[in-house]
């Protein structure tokens, strides 16, 4: 016979299947936390620790938070270097017999944030994998909030050390890494590392050649990995699986906006090795690392937050080639120059929205209403902006002018979603009136039913 109440016996239950997380256990409007999670997010969160009683002869220790204030409480603890596992409520509670079904529907971890207000604006935030072979080792890395995903592998005597040192450029926020690696030992265990990401191991199945590359066509729907030019590749692949695997455990779906994988090539770039790049404060400055004095902070004039992501990796990634280089420089002489089509730029950038983390958000499936309401506004801007590049002299300014204006996109939310949607799914009034009939005639019987 059980010593626990049904619900602490469920909440036992699914808290043996995530032991490395805190639980966050939905029981109305808030999220409960028991026994040693309970213990750690009160004294983490600094909120009152309370006990219950779960019918076991001592009381059962408890804290909880609500939900709708959750995401300021997992920022927190996600920057303390926890790991948050939501569990919510799957079934209606007044259609449950018995305990109301509960399941993990998310697992929050530093590298798999897609909630823009624990994220900062100007950073990616990337979760990375390194896996090491006999031959090579490959480092793959992804920003889940944006749908960037780039591979890379490294050979040679050289090999570890330029894996170290885009490690450190990466800067993930967290990475999957085999304990059992050089890397690992002779980099990640030195106190003098300067990487401070949260790490977590390899799942297994990623480390066969033959499953990795399944892992991966399966995920991008292909038949093979040749037209992302990963035919030759072998660490990068399983680098690049492991964080597939990883993110179907965090999220428990399939995240549609990761379209494509990308090849790094370090030789496209100027090689700047970790302590160099400190010491130039290219992107942080040597007190603390943060943005401030730093020549990223003189620079950034950027109107929207994909820019200025995209001058970050622009500092960071010096070009070689000759020919890019001046193509990128008669694009800025042409901006310099033209004062009236500067400005004309920048009022419909500041239209912009952060349609990457947008979309970061949609194919994670945690899109909101004023999300929605945030891609119509930004796919309207699109047409002026891309009106006015079509009027640039300059070749690279004109060709961003063949982007797709998402006019049925912005024409298909507008159709749909109330101008006035509340934040919140649940709060209702969300689509308008004419855009689907059945929606309609539920809500006519839900008015007359209350009237």
């Amino acid at each position: 016979m059980s010593q626990f109440t049904p619900m602490i016996e469920q909440y036992l239950e699914i808290k043996k299947q995530h032991q490395d997380a805190i639980l966050f256990f939905r029981l109305g409007d808030f999220y409960e936390m028991f026994f040693q999670d309970a213990e750690t997010a009160s004294r983490e969160l600094e909120i009152v620790l309370t006990a219950r009683d779960g019918g076991h002869s001592e009381r059962i220790p408890m804290c909880g938070i609500p939900y709708h204030a959750a995401n300021t409480y997992i920022a927190k603890l996600i920057t303390l270097g926890h790991k948050i596992a939501i569990c919510e409520q799957v079934e209606d509670p007044k259609n449950a017999r018995g305990i109301v079904k509960r399941e993990v529907v998310r697992i929050v971890t530093p590298g798999t944030i897609t909630d823009e207000n624990l994220l900062q604006e100007d950073l990616n935030n990337y979760l990375a994998a390194v896996v090491e072979t006999r031959n090579c080792s490959g480092l793959a890395w992804v920003d889940v909030s944006t749908g960037e995903f780039m591979v890379a592998e490294f050979d040679g005597p050289a090999g570890l050390v330029a894996l170290s040192a885009e490690l450190q450029r990466i800067a993930p926020a967290e990475c999957l890494i085999d304990n059992s690696g050089e890397l690992y030992s002779q980099y990640w265990t030195n106190p003098a590392w300067p990487l401070k990401a949260s790490a977590a191991g390899i799942p297994e199945e990623a480390l066969n050649q033959v499953k990795a590359q399944n892992i991966l066509t399966d995920h991008f729907h292909t038949a093979t990995l040749d037209g992302y030019g990963l035919k030759n590749f072998s660490a990068g692949i399983m680098a690049a699986a492991a964080i597939v695997l990883f993110l179907q455990a965090t999220h428990q779906q399939h995240l549609e906006h990761i379209l494509k994988i990308k090849i790094y090539r370090p030789e496209k770039y100027l090689t700047i090795d970790a302590a160099s790049r400190r010491n130039l404060e290219i992107t942080g400055n040597l007190r603390e690392g943060g943005k401030q004095g730093s020549l990223f902070s003189i620079l950034d004039l950027c109107h929207t937050s994909m820019g200025k992501r995209l001058l970050r990796r622009w500092l960071e990634l010096p070009l070689r080639e000759v020919g890019a280089i001046n193509e990128r420089l008669d694009g800025v002489e042409e901006l310099f120059r033209q004062i009236v089509l500067r400005e004309q730029l920048a009022v419909v950038l500041k239209r912009i929205y952060d349609m990457e983390r947008l979309s970061g958000k949609l194919g994670s499936g945690l899109a909101n209403p004023r999300d929605l309401l945030a891609l119509k506004s930004s796919c309207l801007a699109l047409k002026d902006l891309i009106s006015i590049l079509q009027k640039c002299q300059n070749e690279t300014l004109r060709h961003a002018s063949a982007m797709d204006n998402l006019d049925d996109l912005a024409g298909l939310i507008d159709l749909a979603i109330e101008d006035d949607a509340p934040l919140a799914v649940k709060e209702g009034g969300l689509i308008k009136p004419g855009f689907d009939e059945e929606i309609d005639e539920l809500k006519q019987l839900s008015n007359e039913g209350s009237a």
